[in-house]
């Protein structure tokens, strides 16, 4: 697959969901410990990923490391000038750094589940 074909699916990974779209997300963890409600808005799409900040989250599961490696290193390749992983105590804990990540300030996260 060439990098351009990369970037392609890359960019849009869930071409039905605007960045318009409300979405509700009752289980939406905040870093105070409650749980948010209602509607949320998406994020804006980024105009490009030069220079931008990724926050990789592996819920430590089988080859969740290795997938995310993957997509950092694609992703970098696009441009990425930073990226920083964390990685769960079990995949069924909840991440007990998201205030960690959030004070770090990505512009993007991704998170896999592997298996």
């Amino acid at each position: 697959m060439s990098l351009l074909n990369a970037a392609q699916k890359l960019h849009v990974l869930h071409p039905g969901v605007e960045a318009n779209t409300p979405v509700k997300n009752p289980h939406d963890l905040i870093p105070e410990g409650g749980r948010a409600q209602g509607q949320r808005e998406l994020a804006p799409r980024l105009a490009s990923l030069v220079g931008k900040r990724l926050a990789l989250l592996d819920n430590n599961k089988v080859n969740a490391r290795e997938l995310l490696t993957a997509f950092g290193a694609q992703l970098q390749r696009l441009g990425v000038s930073d990226i920083k992983m964390w990685r769960k105590p079990t995949s069924a804990a909840a991440a007990p750094f998201i205030s960690e990540i959030t004070a770090w300030k990505p512009d993007l996260m991704l998170t896999a589940s592997g298996d």
